[in-house]
C-alpha cells in the first residue's frame, strides 16, 4: 500500500471517529444519526473488528443448542472459526476450530462428538482441545500441542465468548439489565427456529434497525406492531454495556384488569404464571453491545446475533424462543412452529428490503447527518454510538 493511500485511510479514519466522539458531549435529545460514511467505510470496519469484535464479548448461541455432552456447534467471530460445545463434565467451552497441523475446519455445522478429528489428515483432539493422535507422524510430541481455548460465559443461558484473553469479565456489566429482564426467565427457554443467513447490508444498520421501534408501525403493521405497538415504546436508560426499550401489545383484556386468575384467558399461553398482567402484555428489546439484539416477553421472542463480513455484508444467525414447555408435542406444537415460522420469515423480508436499501443509499453524495427526533424511540441509537466512540477511538 503505498503512503499516499495509507495518508487517505487514515485522514478518513479520524475524520469519523471525530464525528462519532462528539456525539460523547451531545445531549441524547439533541442526538444526530451517524454518518452516512460510518456505514460504507472499509478502513472503519477494520477499526471495528479489531476494537470491537475481537476485544468485546459476543453471543454465538443458546445453551439448548447443546442439551448433551459432546454436542457443539461452529460459530465464526472476526473471522476466527471456533467450536462451542459440552464436555462430559457438562461445562460450555469454546475452541478454535483451526487444526494445528494445516489449518484444516475440523468440523463443520453442529453434531455431537467424544474427539474433535481433522477430516484432512486425521489429527484428533480431545473434549479439552489437547491433540491425542497424530498418524504416521512418529515425531510429533502430542502432549504439547492443545487448540487455544477462547473465554466463555453464559448469561441468561445465552453462550458468550471473547477473542482477548484480557478481558473484563461481562456478567458485571450486566448486573442492571439482570435486574431488568431476570423475571423473563432466559436461562430457560427452547429454541423453535434457528439458522445463519447473510444480509446484504452494513452491521450496524441492522443493529440500529433492531434497536429503535419507529419503524414498526410503518415496517411491519401486520406482524411486529400487531405484538409491540411503536407508540408504547418506553426506552431505559442503556450505557457502555447495553441499549434497552420496553414495549407493549395492545392490551385484547380491557375487562380483565388486576384478575390475575384469568391468565388462562389471555391471547398465549406461557409458563411465567408468576408475571402479572402488565408483565405479560409488556416485553424488551436489548442490544448487548456490540452485535447481540434480544427481542423477548412471556410469549417468547426473537434474536439476532451479527458479524460483519465486509463492509456490505453481515452474516446473521437468528433464532426463536419461547418460554421451556409453552409449546405442546405432536400436531399441535407442529403447527404453532408452522406459524412462528412464518411470522418470521415475513418480519425478516420486511426488515431485510429496508436494511439492505438504506445501505445502498448510505453511498449517495447527497445521504447526510439527521437528527435523531424522537427521543423515546430513537435513544438507543444515540447510546450505540456513544458506545461506538468510546470502543474505537
Amino acid at each position: 500500500m503505498s503512503d499516499k493511500v495509507i495518508t487517505t485511510s487514515n485522514n478518513e479514519l479520524t475524520a469519523l471517529l471525530s464525528e462519532l466522539r462528539e456525539s460523547l458531549d451531545r445531549p441524547l435529545n439533541q442526538a444526530l444519526s451517524m454518518p452516512p460514511q460510518a456505514y460504507t467505510s472499509e478502513v472503519l470496519l477494520e477499526r471495528e473488528v479489531e476494537k470491537l469484535f475481537r476485544r468485546d464479548w459476543q453471543c454465538t448461541g443458546r445453551i439448548e443448542f447443546l442439551p448433551n455432552p459432546g454436542d457443539y456447534y461452529t460459530y465464526e467471530v472476526a473471522g476466527t472459526p471456533l467450536i462451542v460445545h459440552k464436555n462430559s463434565q457438562g461445562e460450555f467451552k469454546a475452541f478454535s476450530n483451526v487444526c494445528l497441523h494445516r489449518m484444516a475446519p475440523l468440523v463443520e455445522g453442529t453434531g455431537n462428538a467424544k474427539r474433535f478429528v481433522c477430516p484432512y489428515h486425521r489429527w484428533s483432539y480431545d473434549e479439552d482441545g489437547q491433540l491425542k493422535f497424530a498418524p504416521h507422524a512418529p515425531n510429533i510430541d502430542c502432549s504439547n500441542r492443545r487448540l487455544k481455548e477462547i473465554k466463555l460465559e453464559v448469561w441468561q443461558g445465552w453462550i458468550f465468548v471473547n477473542l482477548d484473553d484480557e478481558a473484563a469479565p461481562l456478567a458485571p456489566r450486566l448486573t442492571q439489565l439482570d435486574a431488568l429482564v431476570g423475571k423473563y426467565d432466559m436461562a430457560n427457554m427452547d429454541t423453535v427456529i434457528w439458522e445463519d443467513v447473510v444480509w446484504n447490508t452494513n452491521w450496524k444498520l441492522l443493529a440500529e434497525n433492531f434497536m429503535e421501534s419507529y419503524h414498526l408501525f410503518s415496517v411491519h403493521p401486520q406482524t411486529v406492531q400487531q405484538v409491540a405497538s411503536t407508540k408504547s415504546t418506553r426506552a431505559e436508560p442503556g450505557g457502555d454495556a447495553y441499549a434497552f426499550h420496553w414495549y407493549s401489545a395492545p392490551d385484547p383484556l380491557p375487562n380483565l384488569e388486576g384478575t390475575e386468575s384469568s391468565l388462562a384467558d389471555m391471547p398465549f399461553s406461557t409458563p411465567l404464571t408468576h408475571l402479572s398482567i402488565e408483565d405479560l402484555l409488556t416485553g424488551f428489546d436489548v442490544d448487548i453491545f456490540p452485535a447481540t439484539l434480544i427481542a423477548y416477553g412471556a410469549a417468547g421472542g426473537f434474536w439476532i446475533l451479527l458479524q460483519p463480513q465486509g463492509v456490505g455484508q453481515v452474516r446473521v444467525r437468528w433464532g426463536y424462543s419461547v418460554p421451556k414447555g409453552k409449546i405442546p408435542k405432536g400436531a399441535e406444537g407442529d403447527a404453532e412452529r408452522a406459524a412462528i415460522r412464518r411470522f418470521m420469515d415475513q418480519a425478516n423480508a420486511e426488515d431485510k428490503q429496508i436494511v439492505e436499501g438504506v445501505y445502498r443509499s448510505a453511498k449517495s453524495p447527497l445521504a447526510a447527518r439527521s437528527p435523531l427526533v424522537m427521543p423515546n424511540m430513537e435513544q438507543p441509537l444515540a447510546e450505540f454510538q456513544r458506545y461506538l466512540a468510546r470502543r474505537m477511538d
